[in-house]
């Protein structure tokens, strides 16, 4: 049985848990990154190109009352910053694009 965030049971091997106020990349393999703040400061999650029809599940663990990741996708940046805030991107093959908001995450 695979590691479940968040209500999502992924292939195996495409959990990333980063530590605390770590760079967020988001990887080739990822399906799930989850991401921690113990800081005030803003931090941008880096969306690489990848293959057409890639989807990531992104999710904040832990968040500092301050701190805040944002994600730039097609049509504007989303903001995480609140714990059990998420979205989920999909690659279509130029461009990320947002495909759902979980827990209060806003874009805009």
């Amino acid at each position: 049985m695979g590691t479940t965030i968040e209500g999502v049971n992924p292939r195996p091997g495409s959990v990333r848990v980063l530590a605390a106020n770590a760079a967020a990349v988001l990887a080739r393999d990822d399906a799930v990154v989850s991401l921690s703040s113990s800081d005030a400061a803003a931090k941008t999650v880096t969306m690489t190109a990848t293959q057409a029809g890639h989807r990531v599940f992104v999710v904040v663990r832990a968040l500092s009352s301050t701190g805040k990741y944002t994600l730039a996708v097609s049509g504007g940046t989303i903001t995480l910053d609140a714990a059990g805030e998420g979205c989920v991107v999909a690659y279509d093959g130029s461009a990320w694009q947002l495909a759902a908001l979980t827990g209060g995450a806003t874009i805009a």
